[in-house]
C-alpha cells in the first residue's frame, strides 16, 4: 500500500484498463511505469545522444525491422505459448518493442497505413506500418518469416544515419561527407 508501481509489458489488455491504472496512480499520487528494456539499452541511449546532439541533423525517417522465431517455438517454449493467448497474439507481445523505439525518437506518431500478411493457418506472419509525425516518418516491419532474425532500428537524418543492431550489439554511424 502506498508504493509506486512498476509493471511488466504489456501494461494491460485494453485502453479501459490503462485508463483505470492511470486514474488510480493519480488518485493515490503514485508513479506507474511500464518496464521496457530498449528505452534504456546502452545502444539506444548512445543513438539518442547522437541524434539529440545535432551532429546528424534532424530526423527524416526511422526504419525498424524486427523478426521472431515464434512459429518454430510456439509448441515448446512457455513464453511463445503465452503469446497465443493474448488478444493480438504475438503482435500484442512484440509490438511494444518496436513502438517504444519509434517513440524514443519520434514522439506523437500516428498510423498512416498498416498491412498484414497471414500464413495458410491464418496466423499473422508479417505486419508493416507507416507512421507519421511532425518530426519525421517511420516505417516498421515485424515478421515471423524473416531469417536470419533481426532486431534493428535505423535513424536517417539530414546529415547522417545511425543504425542500431540489437541482435549483434552494434551501433553504426554514417555521416554525410558533403
Amino acid at each position: 500500500a502506498g508504493a509506486h508501481v512498476l509493471i511488466e509489458k504489456p501494461m494491460c489488455l485494453s485502453s479501459v484498463e490503462a485508463d483505470e491504472i492511470v486514474a488510480a496512480s493519480q488518485r493515490f499520487d503514485r508513479l506507474v511505469a511500464v518496464d521496457h528494456m530498449r528505452s534504456f539499452d546502452p545502444l539506444t541511449l548512445r543513438a539518442k545522444a547522437l541524434v539529440s546532439s545535432g551532429q546528424l541533423g534532424s530526423i527524416v525517417r526511422i526504419s525498424v525491422g524486427y523478426s521472431h522465431d515464434y512459429l518454430q517455438r510456439r509448441h515448446a517454449d512457455p513464453a511463445a505459448r503465452w503469446m497465443a493467448d493474448l488478444p493480438g497474439g504475438w503482435v500484442f507481445d512484440l509490438m511494444p518493442h518496436v513502438l517504444c523505439l519509434v517513440d524514443d525518437f519520434l514522439p506523437d506518431v500516428e498510423v498512416a497505413h498498416t498491412t498484414l500478411r497471414h500464413n495458410d493457418d491464418g496466423v499473422i506472419t508479417d505486419l508493416a506500418c507507416v507512421l507519421t509525425s511532425p518530426a519525421g516518418d517511420a516505417q516498421v516491419h515485424m515478421s515471423l518469416d524473416v531469417v536470419p532474425l533481426k532486431n534493428l532500428v535505423e535513424i536517417e537524418c539530414t546529415r547522417g544515419t545511425v543504425r542500431v543492431d540489437f541482435r549483434n550489439v552494434l551501433l553504426t554511424v554514417r555521416r554525410h561527407r558533403g
